[in-house]
């Protein structure tokens, strides 16, 4: 995919959220995905929340080694505490609501630095692997709007990065951890996931 066809992908996209952003999370998932049906790379799927519910759905529209791109819905809060980071630097654009990020960067001798920012509708958020001086960048996301919609733009995975987050040490430094999956994740994704079943 060139380029220009995905210019051209997102363009679509974006028209066709536009269309009903008003209406709320459930109007706007349900009038969207027919007419997204045809560009979807996977169904939608509920992200759980470790709790028995589900705090967003993702719909990826196109994925490649280079690049990913998905709409997620929010229904609420990230339930990860801890900063967490990912494998790939990505840029966020808030399509309808808005939310709450901590960037947390995590400087080589353990020491942290926390940015407070809050983005609504319209804004872009750009969340890179790490800062041009080298601290690995983690975030958290909370105080998330009712209808929050926002669109996803990951770019390639690193080789050698994976999911991981900041835990403190008893000394107060904090330190980079490799996330282990949850064992009871998957079932998890079933539950919230009809078509997985």
């Amino acid at each position: 995919m060139s380029n220009d066809d995905i210019k051209e992908l997102l363009i679509r996209i974006l028209n066709l959220v536009k269309t009903d952003l008003g209406e709320g999370v459930e109007t706007t998932i349900g009038s969207q995905l027919p007419a997204l049906a045809n560009l979807l790379v996977t169904k939608p799927m509920h992200v759980p929340d470790g709790s028995g519910s589900v705090f967003k759905t993702e719909v990826v529209i196109y994925r490649s080694p280079e690049l990913t791109i998905k709409i997620n819905y929010w229904h609420g809060d990230d339930p990860r505490a801890t900063p967490h980071t990912h494998p790939w630097p990505f840029e966020s654009f808030i399509l309808h609501g808005g939310y709450t990020e901590i960037t947390t960067l995590l400087s080589e001798d353990g020491t942290v630095s926390k940015e407070h920012r809050t983005f609504a509708a319209g804004d872009r958020n750009v969340v890179p692997l790490w800062t041009a001086d080298g601290r690995r960048v983690g975030h958290t996301v909370g105080q998330v709007l009712p209808g929050t919609v926002t669109l996803m733009v990951c770019g390639p995975a690193n080789p050698g990065l994976e999911w991981g987050h900041f835990e403190e040490a008893e000394s107060g430094v904090f330190q980079y951890v490799k996330t282990s999956p949850d064992p009871s994740f998957r079932d998890q994704l079933k539950a919230a996931n009809k078509y997985m079943r």
